[in-house]
């Protein structure tokens, strides 16, 4: 029995140490992954979790799910044509190798092959009403067809090829007919074909509408809106005849483009002069205007009549203009450089969220842009692997789920939530940064020979690019926001101090002794500016305090016999918080006394709004870094209670704390955030680039956690410090949960050179949209 046990102690051993080895070869895997294809590497960290858990799966587990929107793969089946009926219960697809289907898949998931009718790629056209979509065989082929979504049935097909000289068709799906429109003797005929085959001249359009500009959107098969040389007209159709032409305007000017709410009760014209008119369909109000951009190709109007957007091609390269329409005047959104025309449908826009999805530039990934955030950010990328070329994408009525169809298959991606927007990324490294009062705009210093001060807006519409406020150098350090928003307070490496104007007047330098200033700060009331650094000997260690109104000096702190400057805050009552290597410091600026408030080597350290606690890095570790790294600690200033944050680590670098004192941020060496209440216990992971977290702000709104690294600054949304962190759930729980945020899979095969391939569950459906 002796033996026996052995035995089996050996067998157990063996085949732990096993899973262990497979384990981390799928870790390894998954780390390949990251960049490429996340959904991807969150199979993998999951298969690794089912095979032995470990810390280092759990953290690129939730690395993987911070890159963007994860894949939920609905098929394998090259496909081109897509497209969700108006309620949003069904998806439509069409393959376009042989056979030649269409597929219709159901928001629980199911998947339908329908009557195989074509032998050809088709169009799909759906109807903006109802579960009604026609499929149109591209050229001129036959036959056309007429589905119900929601049935799963072919209604009717004709032959219906293009007639001669056709300029262009519509389709009635709800009277069941196609409107032709052909040029006969320099008039243009409008003619309406039955799906049951019956034909209907429904009359002319006057021949000096020939060549107008017409409404690539109009509703369907109801009326269009005509652009000329005259200006805009409407023409409906009725079941046997044409209505006269409206005029909508008296104005001179040429129309170049028309474009028209899918719902029927609006239309923009865009004039020779660069002016766009938002008309009513009967011309009886006011037409609203908006300035639009020199010179634009296309003008159109989102499904929900919510959103309009002009677009502009400069050789290959599409720049994108979109307006709300909500407001009694049209506002701009934002203007987007998209990338390079890669020859398939470009982009669409979601107008719920709004952001604009876009599978431009000669790649196969796919670029979400939100409308919200500073012109220059960067958009989030998502990818399916090393597949083809994407061809489509289409937003969910809801905008809580995009579609996009590739050259090797049919994908669902989730938009339920916000992800890290990285709002520059620049070739010198940033210092610090600072949110405005209100959180209405951020702030960041460059620590390069010619630094630089620039600030972002956050709030209001079309954002433009982070607008430098400084750039005179030498390399800028530390940076503070007064209260009222109206000036910047810079320190700099042995360039003294300055106060920058937000109004954009030049920069004022702050007279005294401190050449080099890491801490600058402003008191609550506004009355007073310090800095803390080294004077013009580079060894003497000062505080200074100037009056913000007359610049002048207020007060010259020593600091004595320490190793660097350190940090500066002033408190409520008008003492200042200084940290040094000898401690945390308190000191009164009328009489320069000061006191110890804990001698531990503080580096960086942050405060709430009453002075109540501190949140600081002891320092311990000094090597490869700017700041010593070391552990986050708290100290309550009422009690003198010190309580470290362990959960955090031992490698923070920076570190930063609500207004309320209950929210506690660090960023650590290796890039990684933590995010976790102040009190202690396991805090949310915000995993970032791979390098050391030099600076953390959160927005006074509590919306935001801003953060330096390296030469890139960026946006977090603040997690929901309700729920419990993602990687700490237990292991068979977190497993389950990370199967429902992509049906991609990992399984082994022993023809694989890695002995393991990628594949995917089936299809779960858009019904509950997976947030974590």
């Amino acid at each position: 029995l002796a033996g026996l046990a052995v035995v089996g102690s050996f067998w157990r051993d063996s085949v732990s140490e096993a899973l262990r080895a497979d384990a981390a070869a799928l870790l390894s895997q998954a780390q390949a992954e990251i960049e490429s294809y996340a959904s991807a590497a969150l199979a993998y960290a999951t298969a690794s979790l089912e095979l032995s858990d470990s810390e280092e799966a759990r953290r690129l587990a939730v690395k993987a799910l911070w890159q963007g929107p994860t894949a939920f793969v609905v098929n394998d089946e090259r496909s081109w044509e897509i497209g969700f009926t108006p309620d949003g219960e069904w998806l439509v697809q069409a393959t376009d190798e042989v056979p030649y289907r269409l597929h219709v898949i159901g928001a629980n998931g199911s998947d339908h092959l329908l009557e195989d009718v074509h032998d050809g790629w088709v169009r799909v056209v759906m109807d903006s009403n109802s579960g009604l979509f026609a499929t149109v065989p591209w050229g001129n082929a036959e036959p056309w067809a007429l589905w119900s979504a929601p049935e799963k049935r072919l209604i009717s097909k004709w032959g219906s090829g293009l007639p001669e000289n056709t300029r262009g068709y519509r389709l009635d799906l709800g009277r069941r007919r196609a409107l032709f429109f052909s040029l006969e003797e320099n008039q243009l005929v409008v003619d309406a074909q039955g799906f049951d085959g019956s034909s209907d001249r429904l009359g002319t359009i006057p021949s000096e509408f020939s060549s107008a500009e017409f409404c690539r959107n109009a509703p369907n098969g109801e009326w269009i809106a005509l652009g000329d040389d005259h200006g805009v007209h409407v023409v409906e159709f009725g079941d046997h005849e044409l209505s006269r032409p409206l005029r909508l305007d008296q104005l001179a000017g040429s129309v170049t483009h028309v474009a028209c709410d899918p719902r029927g009760s609006f239309i923009a014209a865009r004039y020779d002069d660069g002016l766009i008119r938002v008309w009513d369909k009967d011309g009886r109000s006011t037409p609203r205007k908006i300035q639009g951009p020199p010179d634009i190709v296309s003008l159109s109007v989102t499904s929900d009549g919510l959103l309009l957007e002009a677009s502009n091609r400069k050789g290959d390269q599409i720049e994108t203009w979109v307006w709300t329409l909500n407001d009694v005047e049209p506002i701009l959104l934002r203007h987007n450089d998209l990338g390079t025309n890669n020859g398939y449908s470009g982009w669409t826009i979601n107008s719920v969220q709004p952001q604009v999805i876009s599978i431009l530039n000669p790649d196969t990934k796919i670029r979400l842009w939100p409308l919200s955030v500073p012109a220059d950010a960067e958009p989030v990328v998502m990818q399916r692997g090393e597949f083809g070329g994407t061809r489509r994408v289409r937003v969910h009525p809801s905008g809580r789920w995009f579609a996009s169809s590739f050259s090797d298959g049919l994908t669902l991606w989730p938009l339920a939530r916000p992800y890290r927007t990285v709002i520059a990324r620049y070739d010198e490294r940033v210092g610090n940064l600072v949110f405005g009062p209100e959180g209405g705009w951020l702030a960041t210093s460059c620590i390069s020979s010619m630094g630089s001060v620039r600030v972002w807006q956050l709030e209001g519409h079309a954002l433009p690019p982070g607008r430098v406020v400084y750039e005179e150098g030498p390399y800028a350090y530390g940076i503070a926001a007064s209260p009222d928003g109206n000036h910047l307070l810079l320190g700099t490496h042995r360039g003294g101090v300055h106060l920058i104007p937000m109004s954009g007047e030049s920069p004022i330098e702050l007279p005294g002794t401190v050449q080099t200033a890491w801490g600058v700060t402003f008191s609550r009331d506004g009355r007073y500016a310090a800095a803390s650094g080294t004077a013009e000997d580079s060894i003497t260690r000062v505080i200074r305090v100037w009056d913000t109104g007359s610049r002048e000096a207020a007060a010259s702190l020593d600091l004595g016999e320490v190793d660097y400057g350190g940090l500066l805050h002033f408190a409520g009552d008008g003492s200042l918080f200084s940290s040094t290597t000898a401690g945390l410091r308190r000191w009164n600026i009328e009489t320069g006394e000061s006191k110890i408030l804990n001698d531990a080597p503080v580096g960086r350290f942050a405060i709430n709004s009453d002075d109540s606690k501190v949140l600081f890095v002891h320092q311990g570790d000094t090597a490869g870094t700017v700041y010593p790294l070391g552990i986050a600690v708290v100290l309550d200033i009422r009690t003198g209670m010190v309580t470290p944050l362990s959960a955090h680590g031992d490698r923070i670098s920076s570190v930063a704390i609500d207004a309320a004192g209950t929210i506690a941020v660090t960023g650590d060496a290796d890039g990684l955030i933590r995010v976790g209440p102040i009190n202690g216990g396991e805090p949310h992971l915000l995993p970032g680039k791979q390098d050391e977290v030099f600076d953390l702000a959160i927005d006074p709104k509590g919306r935001w956690i801003a953060s330096a690294s390296g030469t890139e600054v960026s946006l977090w949304p603040m997690p929901d410090l309700s729920k419990p962190p993602l990687h700490t759930m237990p292991r068979e729980e977190l497993i389950a949960k990370l199967k429902t945020l992509t049906n991609l899979r990992v399984v082994r095969d022993p023809e694989s050179s890695t002995g393991w391939k990628l594949t995917h569950d089936p299809f779960p459906g858009w019904e509950t949209v997976p947030e974590w």
